[in-house]
């Protein structure tokens, strides 16, 4: 396995270097409306394994990742790091360093192909890589203001350099509560159905279809799992959810993409929830 890690904040570039471990760079800082510095850093590792006793896999994972610098206080932000690190990262906080936990995510991805059973140094190794994979995630902000930051996490993975799924995974985070907001955070359980019949109609709408059988025409297979759920993101207009590849479509199709405007969705939020307060 090879890491090694530059991190730069603000001005002031800093040297971090982990043992035996790759790259983190810092590319760009952004400060927000609502006050909340957003910095964007770069992450690689690698690591092999054998197959036989010729040849060799080869993964790479790299991420480029915009975090939540500074926010508030040292306190607040703190808060907001970790939760950014729990909900966004997928790597428990608990007392972990911030840069600490990009490492860790990274070496987590690489963990999704195989347990390392002996490392390869691909400089003096000659066994013939047959299959090389690749893993590039890119996670920013794609709204920060008004009390709520969303993250979108897009994942791009690779088999010999061939492009073999791409998904995105969207998180908001209640910058006041300094929690994760959930569908149930937004709607009360009982209409979630109805939220789902309202992405139904949008989707036909989108797609001028007449009917469901126009959708499964179109290769939307499984329609019983497009329901109102986890993955959507606030924006200025309304919320969006994305249906994953596979989720409820051939893979032709790809993902699907449904905005639902504010108008339509404020007679079914309720009425505390940090969504509405856009809208009022």
């Amino acid at each position: 396995m090879r890491y090694s890690i530059k991190y730069g904040m603000l001005l002031m570039a800093i040297l971090i270097v982990f043992s035996n471990c790759g790259g983190l760079k810092n590319k760009k800082v952004e400060m927000s409306a609502d006050t909340v510095t957003l910095s964007t850093v770069n992450v690689l590792d690698t690591t092999s394994y054998k197959l036989g006793n010729q040849s060799q896999c080869s993964v790479t994972a790299e991420a480029t990742i915009t975090f939540p610098l500074e926010y508030k206080d040292k306190k607040a932000t703190l808060a907001l790091q970790r939760l950014f690190s729990d909900v966004v990262l997928e790597v428990p906080s608990d007392s972990m360093k911030i840069s600490d936990a990009f490492a860790k995510f990274v070496k987590n991805v690489l963990n999704q192909y195989g347990e390392e059973v002996d490392e390869i140094e691909f400089e003096k190794d000659d066994r013939m890589i047959v299959y090389k994979y690749n893993s590039m995630t890119g996670i920013k902000a794609v709204y920060n203001k008004n009390g709520i930051i969303s993250f979108c996490k897009e994942e791009v993975t690779k088999k010999n350099d061939k492009t073999t799924m791409t998904t995105h995974t969207y998180y908001n985070i209640s910058l006041n509560n300094m929690s994760r907001i959930e569908l149930n955070n937004v709607f009360a359980d009982d209409v979630v159905s109805d939220i789902s019949d309202l992405l139904k109609r949008k989707l036909l709408l989108q797609l001028k279809a007449k009917d469901e059988g126009d959708l499964m025409d179109m290769g939307y297979f499984n329609l019983d799992n497009l329901l109102a759920n986890n993955n959507f993101f606030v924006g200025d207009r309304g919320l969006t959810w994305t249906f994953a590849t596979y989720e409820i479509a051939c893979y032709s199709v790809g993902e699907t993409v449904i905005t639902l405007d504010y108008e339509t969705l404020k007679p079914y939020m309720l009425e505390n929830s940090e969504v509405i307060k856009l809208i009022q």
